[in-house]
């Protein structure tokens, strides 16, 4: 073993990064700022969302189909008033009806169940 040469680029000491130096300490970690999951606020953002969809849809359908019937018919008659509201009032409101109820029914049952 006296025949092997001397490696003169070879550390003097060997760095253990897996011991800690108790003289330096360890830089300062913080967890995280947001809040905790909350499903009842997303599930409640989304029904606002689809409530405001249905509206605006209840909307711009009704402004449309009378805005296009007098447009296309000028003068219409009470029996194309009627035929129109039969067609668009019924399933629309029901709609827009039963998604409004559903938002603000599942808010009352939270508010009730101190959620």
């Amino acid at each position: 073993m006296a025949d092997q040469p001397v490696d003169n680029d070879a550390p003097d000491e060997i760095l253990d990064a897996t011991i800690a130096d108790p003289n330096v300490d360890a830089p300062g970690l913080t967890g995280p700022s947001s809040k905790p999951y909350n499903p009842d606020e997303f599930r409640d953002n989304a029904r606002k969302r689809i409530t405001y969809w249905l509206l605006a849809l209840l909307t711009v359908l009704f402004v449309g189909a009378f805005v296009s019937l007098f447009v296309i018919e000028g003068q219409p008659d009470l029996e194309q008033l009627k035929s129109l509201l039969e067609i668009l009032l019924g399933p629309l409101v029901a709609l827009v009806s039963a998604a409004t109820g559903f938002y603000f029914g599942a808010q009352s049952d939270n508010k009730n169940s101190g959620g």
